[in-house]
């Protein structure tokens, strides 16, 4: 099983790209572009409430998926 960050998804929906989205919530682009691949092992809950608010989505299910 793996548990995937669904930070992709999300940036389509509301038509931003991962530059906007480091420039606008003070997050590396480095760690953005981690986040958005799913390539990161440890994600900080600091980043998840940054995104969350920046995005004004709060459904952590809407956040994770878990695959198989």
């Amino acid at each position: 099983m793996k548990l995937k960050f669904n930070l992709e998804e999300i940036m389509k929906e509301h038509g931003v790209t991962g530059t906007q989205v480091a420039e606008e919530t003070g997050l590396r682009p480095q760690t953005v572009s981690e986040l958005r691949r799913n390539i990161r092992e440890n994600i900080h809950k600091e980043h998840i409430a940054t995104l969350m608010n920046y995005f004004g989505e709060y459904d952590i299910d809407k956040w994770f998926t878990i695959e198989q």
